[in-house]
């Protein structure tokens, strides 16, 4: 069965869900021609003529989840997750949208293992996938990136983490030029003292490069580049009490990591 990861309050959730037997969803919302005049909508609304279309995934109606999904137009879009196989061990998925339907494709993941979490195109011969791996000697999951070169996918190494910390690279983002960023978290025996992770692939290797230190415990669920050379990750901190809060960073390539506040907030809007 699939194991026990951290993953925070959504993951909390996802576990919950994943105990059912489950069939990969794929949703899209197409924008398309309305069968009749349009409606005005006060206020913000949906385009005239938009739906949310189901598309069966290329998968198994069973035991498979997607997780990630990045489209660079509308013939052009892939997903990935994970698969349950015969034998109760978790396989990586990485599907591909052509315009018509969806197909799997062969991910060798980490001898064979693994499930992926994120996914980013940056070229139809371009796109990197992210997730962990069941290092079951030593009851720790290790982080897994795949690169699909146009014919097929590949493992690239990412950081080695302490002996003793898990970690899950969970979102992902581009950066300048080729650089590729990984935000995600690392916990010691898989569940304990999280600690939010960041990878930066520079075009020839991915490096660690760790925000500045949580007072308390923190992980990072998502990331976006703000189009300026900067990005932003965003996910929960954890207080001495086991309260949480929202988190935010923000990180120039070249610069510090730095954390943001709503005090931080609050000062630029009085600027």
């Amino acid at each position: 069965m699939a194991r026990t990861r951290m993953r925070g309050a959504v993951g909390r959730a996802a576990r919950a869900l994943r105990r059912r037997r489950a069939a990969a969803l794929v949703l899209g919302l197409v924008c398309a021609a309305a069968a009749g005049p349009a409606v005005a909508v006060p206020g913000p609304g949906p385009r005239a003529g938009a739906a949310w279309h189901a598309w069966r995934a290329a998968g198994p109606e069973r035991n498979e989840e997607l997780r990630g999904v990045t489209a660079r137009g509308p013939e052009d879009a892939w997903a990935v997750g994970y698969r349950e196989n015969v034998k109760g061990v978790d396989v990586p998925v990485a599907e591909r949208f052509d315009g018509k339907a969806w197909r799997a494709t062969r991910v060798p993941g980490h001898a064979g293992t693994g499930e992926l979490d994120a996914v980013l195109a940056r070229g139809r011969a371009d796109v990197w996938a992210v997730g962990s791996w069941d290092d079951a000697p030593a009851h720790q999951d290790r982080a897994l990136a795949q690169h699909w070169d146009g014919g097929r996918w590949r493992e690239v190494p990412l950081p080695a983490e302490p002996a003793r910390r898990s970690a899950y690279p969970l979102a992902l983002a581009p950066g300048r030029g080729g650089e590729v960023w990984a935000v995600g978290v690392t916990a010691e025996d898989r569940v304990a003292a999280p600690r939010p992770l960041a990878y930066r692939w520079d075009g020839k290797r991915w490096t660690s490069l760790p925000p500045a230190k949580p007072k308390g415990e923190a992980l990072f669920s998502g990331l976006a580049a703000d189009g300026a050379g900067g990005l932003w990750a965003v996910g929960v901190a954890y207080g001495a009490r086991g309260g949480r809060s929202p988190r935010t960073g923000t990180a120039r390539p070249g610069g510090p990591y730095r954390r943001r506040t709503r005090r931080d907030a609050a000062r630029r809007s009085t600027a």
